[in-house]
C-alpha cells in the first residue's frame, strides 16, 4: 500500500523511453497516453485494426522495468475486465505493436502477467 501512496504523494512517473516508445507508435496509430493516471492504470490506449488496446511501457535497461509490472498494477489488472495489457519495452516493440503485430509481444491479463503473445491478431 505504501506505494499506491507513494504514487499518490509524488505522482506518476515515467519510464526513461516512454517519451521515444509513444513516438514511435504514433507513427502507425493513434495513442492516448494515459500515464499520468497513477493507480496501476496502463500508460496508454492504442486505436490498431479497429479496436483500443491497452499498453504499458517497461525500460529494459533498469531491473524495475524488467520486472514487469508493479503491485499496484498488478492490484488494478485483476479488477479489470477487459482485454490484455501488452507491456511494451522498446521502440521495436512498439512499432510491431502498433501495426497490430502481436506476435512475441508479453501481455498481461487478470491475474497472470508476463504472458509471451502467441497468436498475431492478422491470423
Amino acid at each position: 500500500m505504501a506505494s499506491a501512496e507513494a504514487t499518490l504523494k509524488y505522482g506518476p512517473r515515467k519510464d526513461a523511453n516512454h517519451n521515444e516508445v509513444i513516438a514511435e507508435m504514433r507513427k502507425y496509430c493513434a495513442v492516448y497516453d494515459m500515464s499520468t493516471a497513477g493507480m496501476g492504470i496502463p500508460d496508454g490506449v492504442a486505436w490498431i485494426n479497429g479496436a483500443w488496446h491497452l499498453f504499458d511501457i517497461k525500460n529494459p535497461k533498469t531491473g524495475y522495468g524488467r520486472r514487469g509490472l508493479n503491485k499496484v498494477q498488478k492490484k488494478w489488472l485483476e479488477t479489470w475486465a477487459g482485454g490484455p495489457v501488452y507491456l511494451i519495452y522498446t521502440e521495436e516493440e512498439a512499432s510491431l505493436f502498433a501495426q497490430g503485430k502481436f506476435d512475441g509481444i508479453k501481455f498481461a491479463i487478470g491475474g497472470v502477467v508476463d504472458v509471451p503473445a502467441n497468436k498475431s491478431s492478422e491470423e
